[in-house]
């Protein structure tokens, strides 16, 4: 179902993306590359505290280190100047 999801991404129909993908999670919210598409969609809709929150999750179910590295951009990018 990630591939159906990834597909909707593609052609720019993010809601339709995300309804799959949402209904992915609800099945298997431990789905290999789940969160980490989630994540994707959610920045391209400027989502982005969402976005931070699924890259980390995906790190935490798969190991995924790109994930995370995303997540920690993200991060970055959401705390306030110093």
């Amino acid at each position: 179902m990630t591939g159906f999801g990834q597909v909707h991404n593609s052609l720019g129909n993010l809601s339709g993306a995300d309804g799959v993908l949402q209904e992915l999670n609800q099945l298997d919210p431990k789905f290999p590359a789940l969160h980490r598409t989630l994540g994707i969609v959610f920045q391209r809709e400027g989502r982005i505290n969402e976005a931070q929150a699924e890259y980390h999750k995906e790190f935490q179910v798969s190991g995924d280190m790109q994930a995370e590295q995303q997540a920690i951009a993200l991060r970055q990018a959401l705390s306030p100047s110093r």
